[in-house]
């Protein structure tokens, strides 16, 4: 998992946060936009201004390029194209796990499986609470809070894999649209990936591990969204 220190690009819309149980029934509602118009900043790149999408030039569905985890709640989404206006984000469509994979041909062995990422915490499932939207980014808040230093532990698993092995253990983001489809500004949706275990922690009794069956687990995590360990905490007092 590589780790990149990227500046935190400006948001719009405003952060809200729901209690969140087992089945969360509510959204997350985001305020429209003011109608005042936007006035770029002196001095702003032309480069960085959003533009509006001719006709006919639709690069297809809106992808998560990156998915970086900032903080002990807080993970942010990097989109191919600037997304649509929400006026709210259904915090079961998102969830996030653990997949663990060794591979061993010359054994003849392998197996995979995902784990909620919450039990590295407190023993609590991780719920998503918040959301923030920017033009081309998505902030998500979730709980129990987990330390940062959790991801980097994953990250070093694979350090210790014997040479022709696979044996890998890292963070990955599923999506399973609902209700409230995540759309870019021509109104294209942004396609499922990972639905299996999204639907797997929905309901009163979310399922916290699921085994793949071996002759899948090569496979595991293709198609998924790989969050990377955020900046790494300076030593000293906390």
């Amino acid at each position: 998992m590589d780790s990149h220190k990227h500046s935190w690009g400006a948001l719009g819309g405003s952060v809200l946060a729901i209690a969140c149980v087992p089945r969360v029934p509510a959204t997350i509602v985001i305020p429209p936009p003011s109608k005042t118009a936007e006035v770029a900043e002196p001095g702003e790149p032309e480069s960085t201004k959003v533009k509006p999408r001719k006709t006919g030039d639709d690069p297809g569905p809106p992808r998560i390029v990156r998915a970086e985890q900032l903080s002990a709640s807080q993970l942010r989404l990097h989109f191919s194209e600037a997304i649509g206006p929400l006026g709210a984000v259904d915090p079961n469509d998102f969830r996030v796990s653990v997949l663990s994979v060794y591979i061993n041909p010359r054994a003849g062995y392998s197996y995979a499986y995902y784990y909620d990422f919450g039990y590295r915490a407190y023993g609590q499932p991780l719920r998503f609470t918040g959301a923030r939207v920017g033009t081309l980014e998505l902030d998500l808040y979730f709980a129990p809070a987990v330390p940062q230093h959790y991801c980097r532990q994953l990250d070093n698993y694979s350090d210790y894999a014997p040479p022709g092995v696979r044996a890998e253990t890292a963070l990955f983001l599923h999506y399973a649209a609902g209700a409230i489809p995540i759309r870019d500004d021509a109104g294209t949706a942004l396609q499922s990936f990972g639905t299996d275990w999204v639907a797997a922690g929905r309901g009163d009794s979310p399922e916290t591990r699921r085994q793949i069956d071996e002759q899948q687990a090569p496979r595991a995590g293709q198609d998924l969204v790989r969050i990377e360990c955020g900046p790494a905490i300076p030593p000293g007092p906390r």
